[in-house]
């Protein structure tokens, strides 16, 4: 990007395609181009095909009653939320539908994010949490997953909050993954096939 005088900082986003398959390493960088300590944090906004399955696995040690929070109506911040479409199953919340409020937040402690889509493809992230570290989202979450009814999903991993210096950066690298993976006609991802792609990873 260019050196941004209303914010300081500089943007670079490195890609790195893997030459045999379809792993693709994404990394960005923040430095700051101004003469003052500035504070930010890398958000990631990935869009994917709407209508597929979202599964992120919960944190047992979850700060959150449920696991995770649901954003709205307006500014509420819903942390025992009941929404269709939605369930959790061996750790793992499964969003199968468009919910009726589209932003939901958690506190993995797992470095993953999975997302099936209608055509049989299975998008994974891998990244690193950061446990010990202060995440600059309105309610400290690290990841989160927005649902624009069926047109579109957001998958997006955040870094945790960071202190840049005159002339100094940060980076947060996230590595995405392909795979065919058959859409679950009955809504039931086969979850012990898709952990054993990602442990393998």
């Amino acid at each position: 990007s260019q050196k941004d005088t209303s914010t300081g900082v500089q943007l670079t986003r490195n890609f790195s395609l893997d030459e045999h398959g379809s792993k693709l390493v994404y990394t960005q960088i923040i430095k700051n181009v101004s003469e003052e300590t500035k504070y930010y944090c890398h958000w990631s906004r990935t869009f994917v095909k709407g209508g597929g399955i979202s599964l992120t696995p919960l944190n047992p040690r979850s700060r959150f009653p449920k696991g995770y929070i649901v954003y709205g109506p307006g500014s509420v911040l819903d942390f025992m939320p009941k929404e269709p479409n939605l369930r959790v199953r061996n750790g793992i919340l499964e969003m199968y539908g468009p919910p009726e409020r589209p932003k939901f937040v958690m506190d993995v402690s797992e470095g993953w994010m999975a997302y099936i889509t209608t055509d049989d493809q299975l998008f994974v992230k891998k990244f690193n949490v950061y446990p010990e570290r202060v995440y600059g989202e309105m309610t400290a979450a690290n990841v989160c997953v927005w649902y624009n009814q069926n047109q579109m999903t957001e998958i997006e991993p955040m870094g945790p909050m960071e202190t840049i210096r005159p002339g100094e950066e940060v980076s947060f690298t996230e590595t995405w993954y392909l795979f065919d993976f058959k859409y679950p006609e009955d809504l039931l991802p086969d979850q012990d096939k898709m952990l054993a792609i990602i442990n393998d990873l």
